[in-house]
């Protein structure tokens, strides 16, 4: 509240005055009530005079607050001033912080984008080397591939080359021709049992192939000495000294009445060999034999099988066993059998027995006792022996199939084999538990153990003369004058055999297995022996190389692109 010091003194002059005047008037009113009136203009003048003092004071205050808000209002006016500064600063600092963090977010984004693409492009680029590497490794392959055809291809050609230049007498080029092809072909891992890669081996290597002698009449029979050896039994089977033994004696036995012991002289190295003559009378027709330990037992056409030491190296004079019952005063009781026969078939049990058969008649023989222990006659003509096992097998014309077991009790059998041809050969693989039927016509067929069908060998043109077999391979001979040798680890497979040609027909055939030898017996007499080892065969043919190859025969043989190899110290 603000007091106005002039109007207040102003009024109190008035009052003073009035006063004065009315002081007369007032005296002789009443002097007490003066005083009253006295004492309450001084209460009211002490009151005013406070009041103008408390004004002065409130004054002083008012003008000083009013100072000290205008200090304030400045003071406040400066530092809204100085805040609305600060945040017009802000808005800019935040305007620049927005538009930074835009700018961040924008290079987060473009970051992630750029990692994403970064990704895909890590992705495309792992996907494009990992087709890179596939590619490479086709393209490797591929030339692996190529690489392995060309080098088994070169092979063939190389060891079809070898074989013409045998023909013409280059025997020292054939050597090496011969040893290229197989070495490039084992290189790659190529079959060396192929028809031109066999040849070459076998007439490079000097020791592989050769004419042991030469017999009067029609080789029937070839049998090897030392035990029957097992037919059946796996390289995997054979022990160490089976295989580095020396090649085992073997016999021959004519239809001119001859029988002969043939000894290699040497370690399977072609030295020679030693025959000596068991039995020779021309007239006597020897058409078959067999060998039970160190026995030799020969079938006699006219019905009488005759026994020989095979460890002996001369002459004998054999003790027949005559097979017609009527004639045999040893036999054990009295058996029909036809008595006028052709005998031509010869075969051993596993217990010894032995087992003869001629046109109709199958006898059973004790050849400890050398009595009959029992005859049968078949409805048709017999066409061949065979063995499985326990059982006998007689095979007639028309497909019949009589199955014979250790107590001659006998079943017909069947499997599927064409009525117009004849069955001439047998065979039984154990291991896979395989027949092997060869027939007139050169067909060879397989059956399982039950009898169902299971593949044809289609290669040989004549009668199925032999079959025999060494580890996964059959070998066969036949009347077009050959001897077959088939892979059968794949009998699923189109199966095109080795052919080794003969100058006749070849009737028997020997196989010792360690030696991995054939000794074949032709009908002209001759008797031919056959390593069928491409191991031995690349050995010996690699111990005769006498010269490396020319550059103009390297370059015109096997190829400028091809490194120099020198083959005489492979």
């Amino acid at each position: 509240m603000k007091f106005n010091l002039k109007e207040i003194t102003e009024n109190l002059s008035s009052l003073a005055i009035v006063a004065v005047l009315s002081g007369g008037t007032a005296y002789w009113l009443s002097s007490s009530k003066y005083e009253q009136l006295l004492e309450e203009a001084n209460a009211k003048i002490a009151r005013l005079q406070e009041a103008e003092h408390n004004a002065l004071v409130t004054k002083r205050i008012s003008e000083q607050m009013e100072d000290i808000a205008f200090e304030q209002k400045t003071l406040s006016d400066r530092q809204r001033a100085r805040a609305e500064e600060q945040s017009r600063i802000a808005d800019i600092e935040r305007g620049k912080a927005e538009m930074e963090r835009g700018l961040a977010l924008k290079a987060e984004h473009a970051a992630v984008m750029s990692a994403k693409q970064a990704d895909s492009m890590r992705i495309v680029a792992e996907t494009e080397s990992e087709r890179a590497v596939m590619h490479m490794k086709q393209a490797q392959t591929a030339q692996a591939h190529a690489d392995t055809l060309f080098y088994i291809s070169l092979a063939r050609s190389l060891a079809q080359n070898s074989i013409v230049q045998l023909g013409s007498g280059e025997r020292e080029l054939a050597t090496l021709l011969s040893y290229s092809g197989w070495y490039f072909n084992n290189s790659y891992k190529g079959d060396p049992y192929k028809q031109d890669l066999f040849t070459a081996l076998l007439g490079t290597a000097p020791d592989a192939r050769s004419t042991v002698g030469h017999l009067l009449g029609n080789v029937r029979a070839m049998l090897l000495c030392n035990g029957h050896f097992d037919n059946e039994k796996h390289d995997a089977d054979l022990k160490p000294n089976d295989i580095v033994r020396a090649m085992r004696p073997f016999i021959a036995v004519t239809d001119y009445g001859e029988i002969v012991k043939i000894t290699p002289n040497g370690q399977d190295n072609g030295n020679g060999y030693t025959f000596s003559t068991l039995f020779s009378d021309n007239s006597h027709i020897f058409r078959d034999a067999c060998m039970v330990k160190d026995n030799l037992y020969v079938l006699d056409t006219r019905g009488f099988i005759m026994h020989f030491d095979s460890n002996s190296n001369i002459i004998q004079e054999p003790d027949p066993i005559i097979l017609n019952n009527g004639d045999n005063h040893k036999r054990a009781r009295k058996f029909a059998a036809a008595i006028d026969d052709t005998w031509m078939y010869l075969e051993v049990l596993n217990e010894g027995e032995l087992v003869a058969a001629g046109n109709r008649n199958v006898v059973w023989v004790d050849p400890v006792n050398k009595n009959v222990t029992y005859t049968f006659v078949t409805e048709h003509d017999i066409t061949a022996l065979g063995k499985s096992g326990d059982m006998l097998l007689v095979f007639c014309k028309g497909g019949e199939i009589i199955k014979f077991d250790d107590h001659h009790m006998h079943t017909s059998i069947l499997l599927q084999l064409p009525k117009e041809h004849n069955v001439t050969c047998y065979h039984y693989q154990r291991m896979e538990q395989r027949h092997i039927v060869g027939m007139e016509n050169g067909d060879i067929y397989i059956f399982d153990n039950t009898g169902r069908y299971l593949t044809t060998l289609m290669g040989h043109s004549g009668r199925i003369t032999n079959i025999d077999q060494f580890a996964s391979f059959l070998v066969t001979s036949s009347y077009d004058k050959n001897v077959s040798i088939w892979n059968m680890s794949d009998i699923t497979a189109l199966m095109t055999p080795i052919e080794v040609s003969f100058r006749q027909w070849p009737l028997s055939f020997a196989f010792d297995k360690p030696a991995q030898t054939l000794q074949v017996g032709l009908a002209n007499g001759d008797i031919e022996t056959m390593r069928i080892s491409i191991e031995k065969n690349v050995e010996s043919t690699h111990r005769h190389i006498t010269r490396e190859f020319t550059p103009q025969e390297w370059d015109y043989y096997i190829g400028g692109n091809v490194p120099f190899i020198n083959f005489k110290q492979q």
